[in-house]
C-alpha cells in the first residue's frame, strides 16, 4: 500500500488523514468545518467586493455567498464514513490547541464513537479560560 494524503476542506483550521503504507489510519487536527469566523467572512466579503452584509444575503443562484462557501466545506465525519468506515484511527495528532484544530474532537471520537487508539498532544504552554472555551467555535 502506497502513502496517501487526504487534505479537508474544512474552512479556517485543519483536518487532514494519513493512510499509511502500513495500512494503519493517521489524522492530524480536527475543525468541525460548521463554523465560519468572522475574520473569514470579512476577507470573502472583501475579496468579492461586498460589504458583510451583502456576502450574507446576496444570492449566488439561490444561496447566499456564505452559504455557498459553506456548502464547498467537507464534514470530517462524513468523509471518514465514506473512506475509512469502520478502522481505527491508529494515532491522532493534536498539532496546538487552537479551536480551529481541535473543535471537532468532541464529536468524532466521543458523540461519533470512532475508534482511537493512540492521541498524540504536543508540548505547549497556551493557557485557556472559560472564556475562551465559551467563545470558540462551536
Amino acid at each position: 500500500m502506497s502513502l496517501k494524503i487526504h487534505f479537508l476542506n474544512v474552512g479556517h483550521g485543519d483536518c487532514t488523514f494519513i493512510e499509511l503504507p502500513s495500512g494503519r489510519l493517521m489524522m492530524i487536527d480536527i475543525n468541525n468545518s460548521q463554523s465560519l469566523p468572522d475574520d473569514d467572512i470579512d476577507a470573502l466579503a472583501m475579496h468579492k467586493s461586498m460589504s458583510v452584509e451583502q456576502f450574507r444575503h446576496r444570492s449566488v443562484i439561490t444561496k447566499s455567498w456564505e452559504d455557498y462557501y459553506k456548502s464547498l466545506l467537507v464534514d470530517p465525519v462524513d468523509y471518514y464514513r465514506k473512506h475509512f468506515n469502520g478502522r481505527t484511527i491508529f494515532r491522532y495528532i493534536q498539532s496546538h490547541p487552537d479551536m480551529d484544530h481541535m473543535s471537532g474532537l468532541h464529536r468524532f471520537f466521543w458523540q461519533e464513537g470512532i475508534p482511537l487508539e493512540n492521541f498524540w498532544d504536543v508540548a505547549h504552554g497556551k493557557d485557556m479560560t472559560q472564556d475562551d472555551w465559551e467563545h470558540s467555535l462551536s
